[in-house]
Formats: structure tokens, sequence, C-alpha cells
């Protein structure tokens, strides 16, 4: 009953240790991508005095980065071999996540004071004042 096409076959692959590697490292960090955007909203809001602008800044000192190392990466990925460049690519995101959850942690934000200051009392958001 166990033939090559059905869902034997498939599961025999995870059989081979380094296929069970490759699966496990890739979810692992599949689901770390996923939920690192989730936990940077809620540690950056977290933290004291912190607003939308605030999330705004840090989510856009995120995609900036990203959008000028993809082309990069890719005339990397293009001269070097693949399983070197997805090894370096995944170990520098994990040690970026690893420093990020740290600095959540310690509440220890490296931004410019004006970035996330709370509001002053003098000129209150105009959703906010009491008449």
């Amino acid at each position: 009953m166990g033939d090559a096409y059905g869902l034997g076959g498939d599961l025999a692959m995870v059989r081979e240790r380094r296929f069970a590697l490759l699966l496990a490292a890739r979810t692992v960090s599949v689901l770390g991508s996923g939920f690192a955007p989730i936990a940077l909203a809620f540690g950056v809001l977290a933290l004291p005095g912190a607003r939308a602008t605030t999330l705004s800044a840090v989510l856009a000192a995120q995609a900036l980065p990203m959008v000028a190392f993809l082309l990069l990466g890719g005339v990397v990925a293009d001269r070097m071999p693949r399983h070197r460049v997805m090894t370096a690519a995944e170990s520098v995101n994990a040690a970026a996540h690893l420093c990020l959850a740290a600095m959540m942690l310690t509440k220890w934000a490296p931004l410019p004071r004006s970035w996330w200051r709370a509001p002053s009392a003098a000129s209150p958001a105009p959703c906010c004042s009491r008449r």
C-alpha cells in the first residue's frame, strides 16, 4: 500500500537526515519570521512613551534595508553556492531577531528620544483634548 506517489513516499523523505534538518530549520525560520512582526509591534508599543509614530519609524527602519539588500542578495545568490547563501542568510536573520528580542526584553531601544517620547501636556492630540 505504500506506493511511491502516496503519503508514505513523501514521509519517507523525512527519514533522510539532511532533508529532516533542512525541513526543521525552514520550519523554525518561517515561524520566527511570521511571528517577529507581531512581537515587534507589541514590543515597540510597550516601550514607555511609545506611540503609533514610533512603530512607524521602527517598521520603516526595518523595511528600507530589506529593499536594499534584496538587490544585493540576488547578485550574491547567483554567484555563490546555494547552501552557503542560505546558511549565511538564516544565520544573520537569527542573530538579528535574537538581538531584537534582547532589546525588547531589556526595554532598551536605541531610538532618538524625540521619535518616541510622549506628547507634552501643553499640546494634547485633538482626539484627546477635553473641554
